[in-house]
């Protein structure tokens, strides 16, 4: 009546279940950047005892390739579990644009390849995933940069060298490649090329 807890007659922990486990329930309302469930799950965690339910209403993304939008973290004990309810996006970097290739008088340099695309969720522990509302994606591979060329036409002011793009990034908000480069002593013309565009999701 006082609002005393009386141990031994039913109370309860406020983070407890019926059955004495602890329930963490972890809600991202807006976006945010590579979430860490381990690392938000609070001082109530008791390990081997502990029922962990993220419900994801918002955009969870990576900064970065090789880095994961979501991860679980590695410091659980059997008989936790983790529950992630999504019912929006979650969301990797996508890999950066290859820089196009370069041309002189003497040389071609070919363009590079574009980067992997980063993973969506990196899983360390048993989950469930409810994905029924929502997306799980890795990101796109950028895009190679593209070749150089060198022509010659009768004599040697009539050379003309070109560069190559930079390759598009990939979804995900991957960065296009730098352009290539055209330059030649005896060229009467070298035409340059424009770097790769940022990916987009």
């Amino acid at each position: 009546m006082f609002g005393y807890r009386i141990l031994g007659l039913g109370g309860s922990h406020p983070n407890r279940g019926g059955g004495g486990r602890v329930t963490i329930t972890l809600t991202i309302s807006s976006d945010v950047n590579n979430y860490d469930i381990q690392a938000n799950r609070g001082g109530t965690y008791e390990a081997g005892n502990t029922d962990v339910i993220l419900i994801n209403n918002a955009h969870i993304k990576s900064t970065a390739a090789n880095t994961h939008a979501l991860q679980t973290g590695t410091s659980w004990t059997s008989g936790d579990t983790i529950t992630i309810d999504n019912n929006s996006s979650i969301t990797a970097d996508g890999g950066n644009g290859g820089a196009g290739g370069s041309a002189n008088s003497t040389s071609l340099t070919a363009g590079s390849a574009g980067g992997a695309g980063g993973f969506g969720i990196s899983i360390n522990y048993p989950v469930s995933i409810d994905n029924t509302g929502g997306t799980i994606s890795g990101g796109g591979g950028g895009g190679g940069g593209g070749g150089s060329a060198y022509t010659a036409s009768g004599k040697t002011p009539d050379i003309t060298t070109y560069s190559a793009g930079g390759g598009g990034g990939g979804a995900g908000t991957g960065q296009g490649g730098a352009a290539g480069s055209a330059s030649g002593s005896n060229s009467n013309s070298n035409i340059q090329s424009h770097p790769g565009a940022a990916g987009t999701l």
